[in-house]
């Protein structure tokens, strides 16, 4: 009921002036023989423009802030025709009134209408993705044929640029939302839909086959980081391990992240990672075969333990915002996460699903100014009493900022 009648019950955009437009709308209905050809014209488009922005624009305030003019001539006209003629020094008191409600609402709302006018018609606010949709409009890598996936913003991507672009919520996709594989779905959306490009907001919930394809199968072209929006475009080839070292971004807050470096030995915890907590010998050991990032990971079996290391000098730390990611495998649901403690407060990551394929977490966190020590710890285990469970870690990194997607890494050509 909203979606489609948001224009008549949505107060927060228009404010007061709603209130007033019930009475006016049923008192032209009421007498639509008496009013002239004007009048009947502007309640004619008036209703046309809010059905076809109620369908076409799902009611998005956006849209709907371009009727704005039409209700401010409904309601004066409405309380002229209903006060009558002889009634001149009311008509004029309540078209007052009006105007004062109106500017009443406006004042209220003078954030929110600047706001859009900044962002959607002027593209001067400082979070409009101007970086992103200009490199859609002039670069040369989409060709005319390729179609972009238009997985959020899509008024953005079909107002200002001139490309082919598949919604989303187009129903032409449900047999690809409809595969139960990866690969499957990653075929279709090829050959089927000539998709090599997808725009994508952090804010949008992707299905668990999208996420995949994007963090696996994409590499990140640009992206808006105020707007939190992201231009990726489909590879055509599987990456080998050699080359997955290169996706690692060499500017991390952590050392040793991809699990690189075992001067200990094999059986003993990797460099850098002297901050964990009842890892005992054995429990951890380096892993070659199952890897994600570079050349080894760390295979952890166990119960109850954290696997971490400590952030030196933690003056250069306090207040800032930081964001964590790895990369998990593991068969066991609901035990696994990563945790920031800055020893007054922590931040964790949604926890491992358990099914049996890499995943990459993530936790955001900000550092307290009070803080003693931060410690980030890139497995932290719960005690469930299954000390035989197992998870393989890889590719942890800590990176400055607070990051509002997992998809931080880029694939990269190699030279």
């Amino acid at each position: 009921m909203k979606e489609f009648f948001a224009l008549f019950t949505d107060f927060e955009n228009f404010g007061n002036l709603l209130w007033l437009l019930w009475p006016v709308v049923l008192m032209t209905v009421l007498a639509f023989k008496r009013k002239s050809p004007g009048e009947r014209a502007l309640v004619f488009v008036l209703g046309l423009s809010y059905l076809f922005l109620a369908v076409r624009g799902n009611a998005y305030a956006r849209y709907l802030f371009t009727l704005y003019p039409f209700f401010l001539a409904m309601v004066f006209l409405g309380v002229w025709d209903i006060l009558g003629p002889k009634r001149q020094g009311l008509r004029w008191g309540g078209i007052f009134a009006c105007s004062v409600l109106a500017l009443l609402n406006i004042y209220q709302y003078r954030k929110s209408f600047g706001f859009y006018w900044n962002y959607r018609v002027l593209g001067s606010e400082n979070n409009f993705p101007q970086k992103v949709l200009e490199f859609i409009n002039r670069t040369d890598e989409i060709r005319p044929e390729d179609t972009v996936l238009v997985c959020s913003h899509r008024h953005l991507f079909f107002y200002y640029t001139d490309k082919k672009g598949l919604d989303a919520r187009d129903p032409r996709l449900e047999a690809f939302f409809r595969q139960t594989t990866k690969d499957a779905a990653l075929r279709m959306l090829k050959s089927r839909y000539g998709v090599r490009f997808i725009l994508q907001h952090w804010t949008y919930n992707a299905t668990p086959i999208l996420k995949d394809i994007i963090a696996e199968d994409c590499e990140l072209l640009v992206q808006a980081e105020g707007e939190g929006l992201f231009f990726y475009r489909l590879i055509d080839k599987d990456w080998t391990p050699t080359e997955l070292a290169f996706l690692f971004p060499e500017r991390s807050l952590i050392a040793n992240g991809s699990f690189e470096t075992w001067s200990r030995g094999p059986l003993s915890l990797p460099d850098f990672f002297d901050k964990s907590d009842n890892l005992r010998d054995g429990m951890i050991v380096r892993e070659d075969r199952d890897v994600r990032v570079g050349h080894y990971a760390a295979r952890i079996t166990g119960d109850d333990f954290n696997l971490g290391q400590e952030l030196i000098p933690i003056e250069q730390y306090r207040g800032k915002a930081v964001t964590g990611f790895v990369w998990a495998r593991t068969r066991v649901p609901g035990k696994f996460r990563v945790e920031i403690y800055d020893g007054v407060r922590a931040s964790f990551s949604p926890r491992h699903s358990g099914r049996d394929r890499w995943e990459l977490l993530q936790v955001n966190h900000t550092i307290s100014p009070e803080a003693k020590f931060v410690i980030v710890r890139l497995v932290q285990a719960a005690r469930t009493g299954g000390r035989d469970d197992v998870i393989i870690v890889d590719g942890g990194l800590l990176v400055d900022g607070d990051w509002n997607t997992f998809y931080l890494y880029r694939r990269q050509k190699v030279q």
